[in-house]
C-alpha cells in the first residue's frame, strides 16, 4: 500500500490521511473510529511534550494503536527509544504467535490500554491496561 508523508515523520496509508487518528481521545477510540485499510507508522506530536512513537493498524483481524511517548522535551529519549524497541518488539513476537483464527484488538496510548482477544472458540479475553512498562502479551493467552 503506498504510504503519504504527513507532517514530520510519520507516514499514513489513503484511508489514513483524511482522519489521521492522532491525539489521545482518537488513539482510545481507534477500536470504532479507524476504518479497515487504515494504517500509520512514524513520529508525530504537538506542544512540548505530545511527542509520540505511533504504530496504527486496522484491517480485516486485528486494530492496533500504539502511541508511545517519545521526542517530548521533559522525556528521557533515550530511555523511551529502548522502551518502545523492546515493546514493539514484543508485541510482533506475540502477534506472530497467533495466527489468523483469533480477533484482536491492541490499544496502548500513553500508559492507557485496552487489549482484547477473541480465541478462535469464542472466548474473549480482555485487559484494561497499559503494557508499555512490562510488554508481557502472553497474559491474553493465559487468562
Amino acid at each position: 500500500m503506498p504510504l503519504k508523508e504527513t507532517d514530520g515523520d510519520l507516514w499514513m496509508s489513503a484511508v489514513a490521511a483524511p482522519r489521521p487518528l492522532l491525539v489521545q481521545g482518537a488513539c482510545l477510540g481507534f477500536e470504532t473510529e479507524a476504518p479497515d485499510g487504515y494504517f500509520a507508522v512514524g513520529f508525530w506530536g504537538h506542544g512540548i511534550n505530545s511527542y509520540a512513537f505511533y504504530y496504527q493498524r486496522a484491517d480485516g483481524w486485528s486494530r492496533v494503536c500504539f502511541r508511545l511517548g517519545y521526542g517530548g522535551v521533559y522525556m528521557d529519549n533515550e530511555l523511551a527509544a529502548r522502551r518502545i524497541a523492546a515493546f514493539v518488539a514484543a508485541y510482533f513476537a506475540f502477534e506472530a504467535r497467533l495466527g489468523r483464527d483469533y480477533r484482536l484488538t491492541a490499544i496502548d496510548a500513553m500508559g492507557e490500554g485496552r487489549y482484547e482477544l477473541v480465541h478462535p472458540s469464542g472466548r474473549v479475553v480482555t485487559i484494561e491496561k497499559s503494557f508499555e512498562a512490562d510488554p508481557d502479551f502472553s497474559r491474553l493467552l493465559a487468562t
